[in-house]
């Protein structure tokens, strides 16, 4: 990264005018549609960077405030374009997989505002999609996808009398039986040509369809697999039982045999061992007796999930990652550190976002006050070739304005809110550490 901090002023599309004339803006983006539409051309010509948007929302329930931050962000970087230059047609689907995971209902400190942080705040998915709207693109053109948790959709503020999809026209609905039972239109096949589990898989259409953009709208939480942002939001656009990525190493996930490569589980053990011996860290840590995850409570456990994460990334790609951070939520699902043992949830007042996962994602864990080096999907995205900086100060972060512009900012002078994980805690070989 540059030592000395620069300004770039960027000629947005859409105009300055945003920031303090929202009217104008509105029909100047009408107006200026050339039947087109993409994201802002810096941000697509610096895929290498990763991009940070503050934002001023008093409380985590202030849903107005969220909603306004939400369309400040995405009039600034959805933008007219033309064909010449990338855009995507008017008449494309756009798919948008926020996080919507389970809520955690099963765990005994549950409750619906310890709960509150786990999924992608609905106001601010609302907010991108009335951000896009104003460009031409109808409701009913926006398909959310999400094969999880669908009894939790209403509690998420995404159904529901005055929910999302009442509020803006968009699709969402319980896709969330196994491949045999759900309908093959909604269904997606995309062949995985180097994967390391996966030789195909079934996604929730629109995603990875033609004429289709998808937006992946993470949440800035901590998880078992450490912080769970954009790379791992994904999972969620697989269909049953495919999205199970979490499966123990030496489970066949119930799926098709046909769909894994034959030697899947030999060619994992061979990289888990590989990779504990070049000390990863924690690859050493076996799983603990009891634990709630024993599945990747270990390092052959993450070893597979990370290889199944891969494989759905190398064939999956948004026009955009996001990371709702306007709040952050720590622990695991509503279990933590705080009061009786709950998880807690912290206003970060930010936006992060960029066009490759595994670089929001490290800037992301960063911001979470983690040192990404000590996550093994960053070191294998690495050396599967999705990435190639590990260090998060050599990744170039800049300051997104509303207005259209973006300064080149040391990543150190923004704030980090610790996030507390459970991810491989150091309680073995005599350590103590109870959490990640």
């Amino acid at each position: 990264m540059p030592g000395r901090r620069h300004f770039l002023k960027l000629a947005a599309a859409a105009g300055s005018s945003i920031a303090f004339s929202p009217v104008r803006a509105l029909g100047s983006r009408y107006q200026n549609s050339s039947g087109f539409f993409g994201v802002h051309t810096f941000i697509e010509n610096h895929p290498e960077a990763v991009f940070i948007m503050r934002t001023d929302v008093d409380v985590k329930t202030n849903g107005n405030t969220i909603k306004r931050a939400a369309l400040d962000f995405g009039r600034s970087v959805f933008v007219p374009k033309d064909k010449k230059s990338g855009g995507f047609p008017l008449t494309h689907n756009i798919a948008i997989k926020p996080n919507l995971t389970c809520r955690g209902k099963w765990q005994k400190v549950y409750t619906f505002e310890r709960s509150r942080g786990v999924v992608t705040d609905a106001n601010f998915t609302a907010g991108i999609i009335e951000s896009m709207k104003e460009l031409g693109i109808s409701g009913n053109q926006f398909y959310i996808r999400e094969s999880n948790c669908t009894e939790d959709f209403e509690d998420d503020g995404y159904w529901g009398k005055n929910g999302l999809t009442e509020r803006t026209g968009a699709d969402l609905r319980d896709l969330s039986a196994k491949i045999g039972e759900i309908s093959e239109n909604d269904i997606q096949w995309v062949d995985v040509p180097q994967g390391g589990w996966f030789k195909k898989i079934p996604y929730l259409w629109p995603v990875n369809s033609p004429d289709s953009m998808l937006l992946n709208i993470a949440k800035f939480k901590a998880h078992p697999m450490g912080l769970t942002l954009c790379a791992k939001n994904l999972q969620g656009t697989n269909a049953q039982y495919y999205n199970q990525h979490c499966r123990a190493y030496n489970n066949d996930m119930d799926i098709d045999p046909a769909h894994v490569i034959p030697s899947a589980f030999s060619k994992i053990q061979s990289n888990y061992l590989r990779h504990k011996a070049d000390s990863i860290p924690r690859w050493d840590r076996l799983s603990a007796p009891g634990g709630e995850y024993p599945n990747i409570d270990c390092g052959i456990g993450q070893e597979t999930w990370v290889t199944r994460c891969l494989d759905n990334n190398s064939v999956t790609h948004p026009g955009l990652h996001i990371i709702e951070g306007i709040y952050g939520h720590d622990g695991n699902f509503t279990q933590g550190t705080g009061p009786e043992g709950s998880a807690r949830d912290f206003m970060s007042n930010i936006i992060v976002f960029g066009k490759n996962p595994f670089y929001v994602d490290i800037i992301g864990h960063w911001l979470g006050g983690h040192e990404p080096g000590n996550f093994g999907l960053f070191h294998i995205a690495i050396e599967r070739g999705f990435a190639s900086v590990l260090n998060p100060m050599n990744i170039p972060v800049y300051e997104w304005k509303s207005d259209g512009t973006a300064t080149l900012t040391p990543l150190t002078k923004f704030d980090r809110t610790p996030l507390e994980t459970c991810y491989l805690p150091r309680d073995y070989n005599g350590q103590n550490r109870k959490s990640g």
